[in-house]
């Protein structure tokens, strides 16, 4: 089996497949937010929210392939905004 560097493997990803899955990181935390938002962006299109209300209305409106999200966050929880999600 052929190995291929990190850099060539992120390459084969997005030339093979011109719709880059999509994450959701739902985070109040500012500076994990943007830590997360490092990490996922390279092999991920990566779309931000900062309380479970905004993760809510972003993963009714761009339909993200997987959500990450904090638990305790203002305005709405994690699990609240999980279970409307649900509905």
């Amino acid at each position: 089996m052929e190995e291929f560097s990190d850099t060539e493997q992120k390459e084969l990803l997005i030339e093979g497949d011109d719709s880059l899955h999509t994450i959701l990181l739902v985070e109040d935390n500012e500076e994990l937010l943007q830590i997360l938002n490092s990490l996922f962006s390279p092999t991920y299109r990566v779309l931000l929210a900062r309380n479970g209300k905004e993760g809510l209305e972003k993963a009714r409106a761009e339909r993200p392939d997987i959500i990450v999200s904090d638990v305790m966050m203002p305005e709405m929880s994690g699990t609240e905004m999980c279970l409307k999600i649900k509905k």
